[in-house]
């Protein structure tokens, strides 16, 4: 971005963190639904949410529309601090109360 070349590398950022979150996303719900994570319902539904959010940043840029990487950059930051810090910092400890690191 600093050498204005944010828009070049955006697409291919947006798909890569499409796959990501779907694999990741995937995994981690798998790993609450075995071990019988009580919040998995609100999980996923934030799960969802971010993806959801992805794909709309991804289809803007795709139809032409102008998508600022900056406010990509923030919300995903935002949104993983808050996610990391909150849900996932309840989800952890309930994994190693059920023996799993």
């Amino acid at each position: 971005m600093c050498r204005g070349h944010g828009k070049d590398v955006t697409g291919p950022i947006l798909d890569s963190l499409i796959r990501y979150t779907v694999e990741h996303f995937t995994a981690e719900e798998r790993l609450m639904q075995q071990h019988g994570y009580t919040d998995l319902v609100a999980h996923k539904l934030e799960h969802k949410h971010l993806t959801e959010k992805v794909v709309d940043f991804k289809r803007g840029f795709d139809d032409g529309g102008h998508i600022v990487t900056i406010e990509v950059v923030e919300f995903l930051r935002a949104w993983l601090q808050n996610h990391i810090r909150g849900s996932d910092a309840h989800f952890v400890p309930f994994l190693h109360s059920r023996g799993v690191h």
